[in-house]
């Protein structure tokens, strides 16, 4: 009895020639699945960063408002 293929060998089987192309698109589309992930992380540590300052900028806005009060 012959086992069969499956999964990842059969589609390998079947791409024949083309198993370099087929490999290249998985690898392409991982990839993409990362980088698709780079805004949120830009996002993220922008605010991160805003609100690790967020309580020294309030303070110098007040000294701001006090100056320009004399």
């Amino acid at each position: 009895m012959s086992k069969t293929k499956t999964g990842m060998s059969r589609l390998l089987e079947i791409a024949g020639e083309k198993r370099g192309l087929l490999i290249l698109s998985g690898v392409l589309s991982s990839v993409s699945a990362v980088l698709m992930l780079v805004p949120f992380l830009s996002v993220y540590f922008i605010l991160a960063e805003l609100l690790r300052h967020a309580t020294s900028s309030c303070g110098a806005y007040l000294v701001m408002t006090n100056v320009s009060k004399w």
